[in-house]
């Protein structure tokens, strides 16, 4: 029992600090993100934006698409590593939080558990769709972890994702 409580925890600050990290060095994430892309291809860019979608932070793989056309890289091979990483980034995500995640909500949300689990009952699907097309963060860990229906986060979550990253990408090549 002792033994969890400090894995817990550690778990939580683990995840607290990359989330903070990353709204503080969002620039530099960004840069260093772009660097590697150039240097190792595409295989960088799906691991990188496999961990963007499992680990709670701010910074969204759609950064690729944009990058891509900066770069002159070719859009739809982007976007097909783009949704494969998505794909299996989210599902992982999702999974380790129903999984695992309950007791990390717990910790974070101790107060507002009752009204976020009662939220996800009600409204659910829609705030894993507007999570999954908007600025707000898109954390599959804690819609696995608060009972969203693995069949309403595949829909509502993973699939508007992925329309998401084709719109961005549509939107982008005619630009």
């Amino acid at each position: 029992m002792r033994k969890d409580i400090i894995f817990e925890t550690l778990l939580i600050l683990a995840i607290t600090a990359l989330f903070v990290l990353s709204i503080i060095y969002r620039t530099s994430l960004e840069a260093w993100a772009t660097k590697e892309v150039s240097v190792y291809g595409m295989l960088m860019v799906f691991l990188i934006s496999f961990f963007l979608e499992l680990l709670p932070q701010y910074i969204t793989p759609h950064i690729f698409l944009i990058e891509a056309k900066i770069l002159n890289i070719e859009i739809v091979p982007m976007l097909g590593v783009l949704i494969m990483a998505t794909l299996f980034g989210s599902i992982a995500g999702f999974e380790i939080g129903r999984k695992y995640g309950t007791k990390i909500v717990d910790k974070f949300y101790r107060k507002e558990e009752h009204k976020l689990k009662k939220l996800s009952r009600k409204h659910g699907k829609w705030l894993v769709a507007i999570a999954a097309v908007s600025p707000l963060p898109y954390i599959p860990l804690v819609f696995g972890s608060i009972g969203i229906k693995r069949n309403e986060f595949y829909t509502y979550g993973i699939l508007t994702r992925i329309a998401g990253l084709i719109i961005l990408a549509l939107f982008v090549s005619l630009f």
